[in-house]
């Protein structure tokens, strides 16, 4: 794929790229708390103390808590897809530029 790279300020950021991704990596790490607070909860909460006409939360209130600590895992993958796809064309891009300053030179060389 051709970015039409001709300067090195036209290459992505990488290092900033993965200094964001390592944030949002330690920010969802508070997910797995959050969660496992609230499993915590459904558990120590009783299905009496939870029922109405016959009725319980107490299965829903455990499952969101699995369901918030499964999210670390899903955004942490974003993460993760980020950063790959950033490597990836972070390295396309030099290679765009060192093939264009060779064209450079070529260039000149030849005239």
């Amino acid at each position: 794929m051709g970015y039409g790279i001709t300067s090195p300020s036209q290459i992505i950021d990488l290092a900033t790229i993965k200094q964001g991704c390592s944030k949002l990596r330690t920010a969802v790490g508070d997910f797995e708390e959050c969660g496992n607070a609230v499993i915590q909860a459904g558990e120590t909460l009783t299905e009496k103390a939870l029922s109405v006409d016959e009725s319980t939360l107490e299965y829903s209130i455990s499952s969101l808590g699995e369901e918030i600590v499964s999210l670390k895992a899903t955004y942490e993958g974003y993460a993760d897809q980020v950063e790959a796809e950033a490597v990836r064309v972070f390295h396309e891009q030099k290679q765009e530029y060192e093939n264009y300053l060779k064209q450079l030179k070529e260039n000149k060389e030849s005239v």
